[in-house]
């Protein structure tokens, strides 16, 4: 499940790229001599083509994490085979849609489309260099994910690894490794841990929520707190509700309002 860092930094890098290479391209075009209405023209021609571009890289990120692919090599073979496609397509989208799309919008605006022809026939980006470019996106896309794995790593390592909890008159340490789920119980919560005994936390749950690794902790329900590491699976439950199964058999029901949250967390792991 990607976390929201790692989803803003690949929208970022993907704008970032396409916007570059539609500056840059717009850039040559008008030091060979292009200008007028033809460069307007072709600089909207291109920007549409690089949101189509933008669109396809996101969902080609999508294709590949839903295949994922261990070694490097299958990897690499996976982005060369989807990049060299998906370049396909965007080229065969910009020259036959594109731009007889802009010479037909000239027409109706009552120009002459003669104006759209530079002095030399137009030079259409070639495919291999559009496929570099998503493969391009496919490096980024790997840096900004391992850049985020290692910032939660970081994090990860501020989070207590021990919780001070009640017990009897005094008050115990238990080892988060060992904290199986947790309770609401009125402003308190209810530590369940590993060796079957129950115990009282004094603070609200929203509050320990924020201290706790949410790499590891997630809440399936307003009362309820589960460690993933103690989860055995997740069931569904007629209707249309789900609830966790605990490796010590103890099932946790779903809040609605968290179904998607726990069907995100179902969801396959990404590949690198």
């Amino acid at each position: 499940m990607r976390t929201r860092s790692e989803q803003v930094g690949i929208v970022a890098l993907t704008a970032t790229l396409w916007i570059g290479y539609w500056a840059s391209a717009t850039a040559r075009t008008g030091f060979d001599g292009a200008g007028g209405a033809y460069l307007v023209w072709l600089s909207v021609t291109r920007l549409v083509a690089c949101g189509l571009g933008a669109g396809l890289c996101l969902l080609m990120g999508r294709l590949l994490d839903r295949w994922p692919m261990r070694r490097i090599g299958y990897v690499l073979a996976q982005a060369f085979l989807v990049g060299d496609l998906v370049a396909i397509v965007w080229a065969l989208a910009v020259r036959g849609a594109l731009f007889p799309v802009a010479r037909l919008t000239a027409v109706l605006a009552g120009l002459d489309p003669d104006v759209l022809r530079p002095p030399h026939p137009p030079e259409h980006d070639p495919i291999p260099l559009v496929a570099w470019l998503f493969l391009a996106w496919i490096g980024g896309r790997y840096l900004v994910r391992q850049i985020v794995a290692r910032e939660a790593a970081e994090a990860r390592a501020a989070y207590p690894t021990e919780l001070w909890a009640g017990a009897g008159k005094g008050m115990t340490r238990v080892a988060v490794k060992d904290v199986r789920w947790l309770e609401a119980e009125r402003d308190y919560v209810r530590l369940h841990a590993a060796d079957g005994r129950g115990r009282l936390i004094r603070e609200p749950m929203h509050v320990l929520l924020e201290r706790l690794d949410p790499g590891a902790f997630v809440r399936v329900h307003r009362s309820a707190i589960v460690n993933l590491d103690h989860v055995e699976r997740i069931d569904r439950r007629p209707p249309k509700g789900l609830e966790v199964l605990m490796r010590d058999g103890r099932r946790v029901p779903v809040g609605r309002s968290y179904v998607r949250a726990v069907r995100a967390m179902m969801a396959p792991s990404a590949g690198p």
